[in-house]
């Protein structure tokens, strides 16, 4: 992870699909202003790591995204949904004391993610 600023951490359902896509092309949209407030972004999903390398390839996705097959790290940052039965659409911003400064958690507004965490990271600069 990133030592030198916040970072996102976003869970989401699967590569390819049209919510997935249109998240992961938001933080991609985002990331020159994350990049230069010097936030990293990681995304997580049970896809495997070629998928994933696919998935990034295809919409020149600028950030790591982290295979979690067994779904064990989507269980213990609570990002499951449906009983713990699937994967929730969660975002995360992390502050550089390793808190967790905001958490999103929205399944139909894609935006909304970035929207949020760029109000968190506001927060967290107006804080100190």
């Amino acid at each position: 992870m990133c030592a030198s600023g916040p970072v996102v951490v976003y869970f989401f359902p699967r590569d390819f699909t049209p919510g997935c896509t249109a998240q992961a092309c938001a933080f991609r949209d985002a990331h020159p202003d994350f990049g230069t407030a010097g936030v990293e972004v990681v995304a997580i999903s049970a896809d495997d790591a070629e998928t994933h390398r696919r998935f990034a390839e295809r919409y020149a996705l600028p950030f790591r995204l982290v295979s979690d097959p067994d779904r064990s790290i989507a269980r213990a940052w609570d990002a499951m949904a449906l009983w713990g039965l699937w994967p929730a659409r969660v975002t995360y911003l992390v502050g550089r004391d390793g808190r967790i400064a905001a958490s999103i958690r929205d399944e139909l507004r894609m935006q909304r993610h970035v929207i949020e965490v760029r109000r968190a990271l506001e927060r967290l600069r107006s804080a100190g």
